[in-house]
């Protein structure tokens, strides 16, 4: 059975690095559509999720300085177009980690 890269130690540990970042920052909206971030309920259009700022498939790292929060929706908007992350026009989505 195939494990998923995601599940990892590595990327699970990063992931918990970068919610407990965001949350101590205050980041209570998303950076791309400005909606309230909800930390506690998963796979709801805005849950929070971690998204990579260079994405894996563009040899993006699974680590914490790579990593950032954004909506559940901001985020699968944004891994459709991963093909084109590098043409967003600006403010469509931050291309960095900065809060």
């Amino acid at each position: 059975m195939a494990t998923s890269r995601t599940g990892t130690g590595k990327y699970r540990g990063a992931r918990a690095v970068v919610v407990a970042e965001a949350k101590a920052r205050g980041l209570t909206n998303c950076p791309g559509c400005n909606v309230v971030l909800d930390y506690d309920l998963p796979l709801q259009p805005n849950s929070a999720e971690t998204d990579h700022v260079v994405p894996f498939a563009k040899g993006g790292s699974d680590d914490a300085d790579n990593l950032r929060v954004l909506c559940r929706a901001c985020n699968v908007e944004r891994n459709r177009k991963v093909s084109e992350y590098t043409n967003h026009g600006p403010g469509m989505f931050p291309n960095s980690r900065q809060w």
